[in-house]
């Protein structure tokens, strides 16, 4: 199992927010605490970051990366995802595979890698599951009772 983050410029600044499907997947704290993980990246490099689990109404749960000690993460993310960071691409993807439940590699999908499919994530667009529910999303009479993600696929000029 992988989770798939949309890079952003907060993600190549200070961390992300994790979306709550995937909260169990990264054995998120509870509410108002937090914890150290180890993210593997590049060639053998690995840095601790902290995942925790705001305290409030909404419990957000994120992953920080934001101190000196998180320099080589923070210029490998800028460097690998030189898309984002300059404005020229949108829709590239960090994947995390879990290693343990404190152990996570990451790896970047980009624009470079997406360009030779001529393909690439333009936006992502979140629902929640009531928005939608028994809605004939296709006019064939079916009808949609959960759809969490939308992603739209959009042809790339690269």
């Amino acid at each position: 199992m992988f989770f798939r983050h949309v890079v952003g410029k907060s993600t190549l600044k200070e961390g992300i927010t994790i979306h709550k499907d995937f909260e169990a997947f990264f054995a998120s704290p509870e509410p108002g605490n937090k914890r150290e993980i180890t993210l593997l990246f590049d060639d053998g490099q690995s840095s601790t970051v902290t995942l925790r689990r705001l305290n409030n109404a909404r419990q957000h749960v994120q992953l920080k990366y934001e101190s000196k000690s998180h320099l080589p993460l923070l210029n490998w993310l800028n460097e690998v995802f030189e898309g984002t960071r300059l404005g020229i691409a949108t829709g590239e993807i960090l994947e995390f595979t879990k290693i343990t439940d404190d152990v996570f590699r990451i790896n970047p999908i980009t624009y470079k890698q997406d360009a030779k499919k001529n393909l690439y994530l333009a936006r992502a667009e979140y629902y929640k599951s009531a928005d939608i529910v028994k809605t004939d999303v296709f006019n064939e009479g079916l009808f949609a009772t959960r759809m969490m993600f939308l992603s739209v696929i959009t042809i790339s000029p690269f």
